[in-house]
């Protein structure tokens, strides 16, 4: 946040100027959060909707494939909520019933 709020730099700043603009940077982050979780939210809704369509007998190996292509660029491995949940949205489900998360 430190970063954000020293982007913008007046002649002779303030003490209200500067927290104005740690303020403004505080509510940056916070509103890009916001977007990001709505975003990834609703994507990971769709997604989920189309694997019911998707004969998943082979996931094990395609999740190992897809996890190798993304190695290093968020976290350094799967994080394991992570595949607990997906297991759980892939798992078959008895007629009538629905899983929640």
């Amino acid at each position: 946040m430190q970063e954000l709020a020293t982007l913008v730099r007046p002649a002779s700043p303030t003490d209200n100027t500067m927290v104005k603009l740690a303020g403004n940077a505080l509510n940056w982050l916070h509103t890009c959060m916001q977007i990001l979780e709505e975003h990834y939210l609703e994507n990971l809704g769709h997604l989920t909707k189309k694997l019911e369509n998707i004969h998943l007998s082979n996931w094990p190996e395609a999740f190992q494939v897809a996890t190798r292509e993304n190695h290093g660029r968020t976290t350094p491995g799967p994080v394991p909520e992570g595949v607990a949940s997906f297991e759980a949205d892939i798992s078959p489900q008895k007629p009538g019933t629905k899983t929640e998360h």
